[in-house]
């Protein structure tokens, strides 16, 4: 507080000041003075002072920068008045209120609203009325009562003041998303920046203003941008925007997700916070091992489907890699009306079949009392391929030479579709392989070098000493360390077989029948095994070798076979 006295003690003026009354912060902050607007008036306190406007900060001595001549003369009006937003107006008055004039009654809202609070800047001439939110698609009128200024004088001019309020925003907008970039790296033929296509799949134009994307854990905002219906938006990162402007109509939101690679999520939703649509995906969604590298998009297969998930979604056909801006490369029309029906059925082995439906079924039909078996075989498991058309059902290993019949029970595909057309499907299974197959190992040739009349491959022959023909698949050669298996190859009653690696079989195709194992045993040249096995893994016949057996210092040093002298002589070792 300041006071002036006479030198009685009497008070001639007084001020008690406060830095609000600066009403400017750089000024508040020192340097400037305190300014009066007008020392006549009857105006006191903040009303009637401010920061000086000199550029020196002050005026000592002299006449005040902000000086109003004649301040109280002057008429009270309404300079301004505004709508803020769905609740406040704002009021500026040419000058500064009577504090007794701030009150409810002086404010009439009609249609009535409840005025929740009155403030006023620091000049009691801007004022702020907060009323309850305002109705939508109204007319509003303001009435002002009898209010003085801070010196009583009465206010003059219009007090009446009135606005509309627009009709509320409708959410009713029906997006989907579309197409997802998560992974542009390596380039295939799009940019190298992650976007997300959304749709406009309503009948009416949307206006993306206060919309959001988000991951789940950041998100973006957009701004005012319209969709048109049946329309493309690109959603991408602002400052990579010009990458995909040939592509369509773009949208940069505040800020972008970023989109993970392996699992991820995109969720969009309205002004309203509304869930427009969301897509979990994952990498295995792309149903290809090279596509799920980089480079390719994620496109929805139907986007008028109700079908979720992996069964919804594939990675682009298309050569770029994807399809911003248009029609995706995977699209199937109308994918929920097509007919759910098994496409093929397969036995893979004796526990296993195959059943591959036309669409992607329900989650909730891959149960086991839908995959009836007779006769009864105890079903293990049921596995998918991740569309859930492919299906793979184990049970116990089948009975032999049986025919079993798989019965499908109610089944939908994702969309809710039950199953139509053959649901009964029947196999048979094989007569138990036989396992008595008499072959002997009759010639070993495991020293090729030098040179003596036979190519330079190491064999073994087999002789078939039976009286029925054998299907040697799955059959084994080994050396005792290293085994090789036989494909399909037939041997008659009493016929040779010569075994030798694949790569040398040419060698000995004139000789006789041939056959190379999945890997040919190498025989050592001094001592070394050369051991037969069935299917079952029954041995068969063996043989433990050694370069003794030659009984010739000149065919033992190489060139020349080991031959077994009776073929059907219970003889072993070195003496047969």
């Amino acid at each position: 507080m300041i006071t002036l006295s006479d030198q009685n003690g009497n008070v001639i003026s007084s001020v008690s000041y406060a830095d609000t009354w600066y009403r400017d912060a750089t000024k508040k902050t020192g340097g400037w003075s305190l300014e009066r607007t007008d020392p006549f008036s009857n105006c006191l306190g903040a009303t009637s002072w401010k920061a000086s406007n000199d550029a020196s900060g002050g005026t000592p001595g002299k006449l005040n920068s902000v000086n109003i001549l004649n301040y109280d003369a002057l008429s009270l009006k309404v300079d301004s008045f505004s709508k803020q937003n769905d609740s406040t107006l704002l009021v500026i008055f040419s000058k500064s209120l009577d504090q007794n004039s701030l009150i409810s009654g002086n404010f009439n809202l009609q249609p009535t609203s409840i005025l929740k609070s009155i403030t006023s800047d620091i000049g009691q001439q801007k004022i702020t009325l907060t009323f309850s939110k305002f109705q939508p698609a109204t007319n509003f009128q303001l009435q002002l009562g009898n209010m003085n200024d801070c010196s009583g004088k009465t206010l003059t001019g219009n007090t009446n003041f009135s606005f509309k309020t627009p009709a509320l925003r409708t959410d009713t907008a029906k997006l989907f998303i579309t197409e997802i970039f998560a992974d542009p790296s390596p380039e295939v033929g799009l940019p190298l920046v992650e976007f997300v296509e959304i749709y406009n799949a309503g009948k009416d134009t949307v206006d993306l203003k206060d919309y959001s994307i988000s991951n789940g854990t950041s998100k973006g905002k957009f701004g005012t941008k319209k969709l048109l219906p049946n329309e493309y938006l690109i959603v991408c990162p602002a400052a990579d925007s010009l990458s995909y402007q040939s592509y369509g109509k773009i949208i940069a939101p505040s800020s972008f997700p970023s989109l993970l690679n392996t699992v991820g999520k995109v969720i969009l939703k309205s002004h309203t916070e509304r869930l427009i649509d969301s897509v979990a995906y994952a990498d295995t969604w792309y149903r290809d091992a090279t596509k799920k590298a980089g480079g390719w998009s994620l496109e929805k297969l139907d986007l008028f489907s109700i079908c979720k998930g992996a069964t919804a979604w594939t990675s682009s056909k298309d050569i770029s890699g994807g399809t911003p801006g248009k029609q995706n490369s995977v699209n199937i029309l109308n994918y929920d009306a097509l007919s759910l029906k098994v496409d093929s059925f397969s036995k893979q082995n004796d526990s296993t079949l195959l059943v591959i439906f036309s669409k992607s079924l329900d989650q909730n039909s891959l149960i086991s009392g839908n995959f009836n078996l007779q006769p009864t075989s105890i079903l293990k498991s049921i596995n998918t391929d991740i569309s859930q058309q492919k299906i793979t059902l184990t049970f116990s290993k089948f009975q032999p030479a049986a025919t079993y019949q798989l019965q499908l029970g109610n089944m939908n595909d994702c969309s809710g579709k039950a199953i139509t057309g053959n649901k009964n499907f029947s196999f048979k299974t094989a007569a138990v392989r036989p396992d008595t197959a008499n072959l002997i190992i009759s010639e070993i040739f495991v020293d090729p070098s030098p040179e003596v009349g036979l190519p330079l491959v190491e064999f073994v022959e087999i002789y078939n000493a039976g009286k029925d023909t054998v299907d040697l698949k799955d059959y084994s050669i080994s050396n005792g360390t290293s085994k090789g298996k036989f494909g399909t190859k037939k041997i008659l009653p009493n016929e040779y077989v010569i075994v030798c690696p694949a790569a040398d079989s040419l060698s000995y195709q004139s000789y006789g029948k041939i056959i190379a194992p999945s890997s040919f045993p190498t025989l050592t040249n001094t001592a070394g095994k050369v051991i037969l096995k069935s299917h079952t893994e029954r041995l068969i016949d063996s043989v433990a070798y050694a370069d003794t057996w030659y009984r010739d210092a000149t065919k033992k040093a190489g060139g020349w076979s080991l031959e077994k002298l009776d073929l059907f002589s219970n003889c072993q070792g070195a003496t047969a």
